[in-house]
């Protein structure tokens, strides 16, 4: 099963245009539900769909994100869509915002649930989030909010489904515990109460539910007041659609959201300059619950209802979406090598000389052509074990041994 590696992709995907059109999904078929074709990767669903007849593309299910869009612009050119005017988007990332165009004439079809045929969906002028090369296979584009508000969806990261309710079906939520959620400037939100080392509850009134991020809980700064004694590291957190994200990861004693009850969980305090609109809107959010927090649950999404619906599959957290590496990759477009962007200092892959653009290119005696993504994910994510890295740096070859190990 591939497991969270920390991400926070297209949380707080904002649009300077707040009057941009929003797709319109229509379930087609009797059927109370219906289990869509999924791939889970990073802990990230990912599902297939045809555009205006062609197809396959691959879409990440992503809460986070306010509208659908395509975030590959080679998608548009190849079903000849005519891109119309200008706009930007907004996220959190290192950079000011992000140009969009607009493309007329989209006609969505995922497993028979189908869009109208004159849906306009914003277009990335440029792929910032390199979501192709993060994931290791092709990913076309992001499915928002749009999509959550069509009808109930219900997501299990450990079963690796995606299942669609038909709008006026009620889903069984018999042994699910009811969570209310609501929605602000069409993005969901719950609450939760955090209890530091000290003790002290800091109680957090608008947690973005995102679909799209590997990490599990995140508190953004003026919200949090982090005891003397918590230990803290500084590391790379992920991309969002502002670009890369660094800031501190520490743990909480313990996170309570609604009866379900966490502890000693990984946190993370983006360290971020907001830019307008973002800035505006980080007033109303006090952080963020991504896949590394739900993935012991079984859950259903019901914007109709205003509920999260959780049933617990698991006693603990398996992973939390914590780097257990030392080192941060991504894939090279070939998909023969992972390239490293980042190495935490002080961990054992920086220890044992692991340098940011070094060339994965061999795992435990496997070429990386001979394993998918999904496998390399597993290959990182068990604590204790040692894993043998051959590295291509310029024309030399090294081979480093690094044990995976949590470093907070």
């Amino acid at each position: 099963m591939a497991k969270g590696i920390t991400c926070l992709l297209a949380c707080l995907l904002v649009f300077g245009n707040r009057n941009a059109a929003q797709v319109a999904f229509h379930y087609k078929g009797s059927r109370a539900s219906r289990s869509l074709h999924s791939i889970f990767i990073r802990n990230l669903p990912i599902i297939n769909c045809t555009l205006n007849g062609k197809g396959p593309y691959y879409f990440i299910l992503d809460s986070g994100a306010g509208l659908s869009l395509l975030t590959d612009s080679s998608v548009a050119r190849q079903l000849g869509l005519v891109l119309n005017g200008q706009s930007m988007i907004y996220g959190i990332g290192d950079t000011v915002g992000v140009k969009i165009s607009w493309a007329e004439g989209v006609s969505f079809n995922i497993q028979n649930i189908a869009s109208s045929r004159r849906s306009r969906i914003p277009v990335l002028l440029s792929d910032s989030l390199g979501l192709a090369d993060f994931v290791g296979m092709p990913v076309h584009g992001i499915l928002g909010m749009d999509f959550f508000r069509s009808f109930p969806i219900g997501i299990s990261y450990r079963g690796l489904t995606v299942k669609i309710y038909k709008p006026n079906a009620e889903p069984d939520t018999r042994g699910y515990n009811p969570l209310p959620i609501r929605m602000i400037r069409n993005m969901l939100f719950l609450d939760g109460v955090a209890f530091m080392n000290d003790g002290i509850p800091q109680e957090l009134q608008a947690l973005l539910l995102d679909t799209g991020s590997g990490n599990g809980l995140t508190i953004f700064g003026d919200k949090l007041k982090l005891g003397a004694k918590t230990p803290v590291i500084y590391n790379f957190l992920g991309t969002g659609i502002g670009g890369d994200i660094y800031g501190y990861q520490f743990r909480v004693n313990q996170f309570v959201m609604g009866p379900n009850k966490f502890t000693n969980i990984l946190t993370c305090l983006p360290d971020l300059n907001y830019h307008e609109p973002v800035k505006n809107f980080h007033g109303t959010i006090d952080g963020s619950i991504g896949s590394g927090l739900l993935e012991p649950f079984s859950m259903i999404i019901s914007c109709r209802d205003s509920t999260l619906y959780l049933r617990q599959l698991a006693s603990v957290l398996q992973n939390e979406g914590e780097n257990l590496t030392g080192f941060e990759h991504m894939y090279t477009k070939e998909q023969n090598s992972l390239r490293v962007i980042y190495v935490l200092p002080g961990s054992e892959a920086d220890k044992t000389g692991v340098r940011v653009n070094d060339h994965i290119i061999g795992i435990n005696n496997k070429r990386i052509t001979e394993l998918n993504s999904q496998q390399i994910s597993e290959l990182f994510n068990h604590e204790g074990i040692i894993v043998e890295l051959e590295l291509q740096r310029g024309e030399r070859t090294e081979t480093k041994t690094i044990r995976l190990k949590k470093y907070i």
